[in-house]
Parts: C-alpha cells; sequence; structure tokens
C-alpha cells in the first residue's frame, strides 16, 4: 500500500452520517480489525469528492437491490490479513433477501440466520435493515457476535462510536504504518521507530461548502507525537511526489488553512477544501481528457 492510495481511501470511502453508530452495526466488528470505514451512498453521490475518488455503489447494493429495497450505508471492517480473507461488509438500509437463489450457491442455516454461500463470497440477511457479506467463516463469526446477549465495551467499539458521532465522514486504522509500503531509502533505525511508534491513525471529514478534513496520529509518548509532527509538515510534498499524475495531487493544491499539532502523545493534521475549487478542478481535468492541449 502507498501512502496516495492511503489517502484516497480515507478521503473516498470513509463516509458515514453524523450520528453515534449503531450498537448493533459496532458489535458485528470483530476485536481484531486493523481498518475500519463506511460508505453513506447518498452522502458521497452529493459530494464533488465522487468525481476523484468514484466508487461503484451498485456493485456493493446489487445483491440487496430488490424490488422495495435500498441500501443506505456500507460499513467495511478489515482484519488483520492483508490479503482481504477476513473482510466483513456490512450493509444498512431497507432490505429483503433476494427472491432467487443462483445454482451455484448454497442456502445454509446457521443458529437460524440461512446464508447464501458462494464461492469465496457470502451473505446474510440478519434482520430487514441489516446484512452482511464476506467469506463463510467470517460471517460465522459475526453472526456468533451479533445473537450475544450482550457485547462489553472496548477500546475499539468506544473509538468508533466517538469518530461516528464527531464527523460525517470517519475511519480508524491500527498500527497503519505497517501496512505501508516504504521505499528503500527509509528502511532505517528512524523509519523502524516511527512505524512502532505510530499505534492509530483516525480521524474525519466533515461536509459542506467547505469541507473539513482532521487526522490523528495516536502515538506511544509525547516525544513520538512531535516527532510524528515534525515529518508531518513534509506529508503533503511527499505525497504529491507519490501520486504525480494522480488526482490526489491536484486535491492537495487546493488544501488551505493547514495546520499541525503535537498534543501530548496525539499529532494532528487538518486542513480544508472547498467544494467550490473541487468542482472548477473536476471542470479543467474533464476538458483537458477531451482535448489534451487545455492547460489546467
Amino acid at each position: 500500500m502507498n501512502t496516495a492510495l492511503l489517502v484516497g481511501a480515507v478521503l473516498m470511502t470513509s463516509v458515514l452520517a453524523a450520528a453515534e453508530l449503531d450498537d448493533r452495526l459496532v458489535r458485528l466488528i470483530g476485536p481484531d480489525a486493523k481498518l475500519v470505514y463506511g460508505v453513506d451512498l447518498d452522502r458521497y453521490g452529493n459530494s464533488t469528492l465522487k468525481e476523484f475518488f468514484p466508487i461503484d455503489a451498485d456493485e456493493y447494493a446489487s445483491q440487496w437491490q430488490n424490488a422495495g429495497s435500498k441500501v443506505l450505508e456500507v460499513v467495511i471492517a478489515d482484519g488483520a490479513d492483508p490479503s482481504g480473507s477476513g473482510r466483513l461488509t456490512i450493509f444498512r438500509g431497507v432490505l429483503s433477501r433476494p427472491g432467487v437463489t443462483p445454482a451455484d450457491v448454497a442456502a445454509i442455516d446457521y443458529n437460524g440466520v440461512l446464508i447464501l454461500a458462494g464461492g469465496n463470497q457470502s451473505i446474510a440477511l440478519l434482520d430487514p435493515n441489516i446484512a452482511i457479506a464476506g467469506s463463510f467463516l467470517v460471517l460465522q463469526e459475526a453472526i456468533d457476535r451479533w445473537q450475544k446477549a450482550a457485547i462489553p465495551s472496548d477500546p475499539l467499539r468506544s473509538t468508533l462510536r466517538d469518530l461516528s458521532r464527531s464527523y460525517d465522514n470517519w475511519f480508524l486504522a491500527r498500527n497503519p504504518l505497517e501496512q505501508l509500503a516504504w521505499p528503500q531509502r527509509a528502511e532505517s533505525v528512524y523509519a523502524s521507530k516511527l512505524v512502532q511508534a505510530v499505534e492509530a491513525i483516525q480521524g474525519g471529514i466533515r461536509f459542506g461548502a467547505t469541507i473539513e478534513f482532521h487526522l490523528e496520529a495516536l502515538t506511544k509518548s509525547t516525544e513520538d507525537a512531535a516527532t510524528a509532527a515534525a515529518i508531518a509538515r513534509w506529508w503533503p510534498g511527499f505525497i504529491q511526489l507519490d501520486s504525480r499524475g494522480d488526482p490526489t495531487s491536484a486535491i492537495l493544491d487546493l488544501a488551505e488553512n493547514l495546520t499541525i499539532l503535537a498534543n501530548g502523545n496525539v499529532a494532528s493534521l487538518s486542513f480544508r477544501l472547498s467544494e467550490r475549487g473541487l468542482r472548477e478542478l473536476s471542470g479543467k481535468l474533464h476538458a483537458m481528457r477531451e482535448s489534451p492541449t487545455v492547460v489546467p
């Protein structure tokens, strides 16, 4: 994973309504989740960011878009396996089970829940508003958590609730620097210490005429936070170099009010983007695609 892809994931896929995350969704997320993010399909559809980081909403929702069904929100939790085999996708909306089961799909009852299992991907409807997708094993584990009488609170679930309450878009990545593809020149004792020092990166986006972006790195000490903040001052430039020719670079050129702080063991970065500026940039890039002689 390179840094441009991480930024793209943050900008594109962490889109949830600014309300506390439903406890029913929280209980489905396993304690080993490394990255949790979500997509509010309607809100993202109204943002200019979709022009730069398009999402195929139909791909997510097609299996639940029966007559009268509508998917409103998608939450995705990735586990420790980089292959994505532990990924759980959660759908929230007005849902109904597919009326026809394809011949290559097996209908399996697991603890009273019907799982439609086909190859590497299975789906299950938990109630008229919540459905899940993933491997058969991942769905079994999620159903077990769903059916427990009570789920004890833990730091992960508390953090997810706090983030969803504070932002329109939110995400949480635990030990994220371990997943990045570091360039060869970064293989040093300093890079190794930074990877170990950053325990989590979290943050969110608030939508409006001005889009507010906030990112926090939770580190092991005040010294680690100060180091992370110092490195963050160079971060936009690194991103632009790494994503040359990618829309991420052009978007970062529009960033306003860049603020980087260290407070205790937390380093934070925030900036703003204008919806108007994004619309103008989208128009320029579209004109360039239509006529390569146009200069943005």
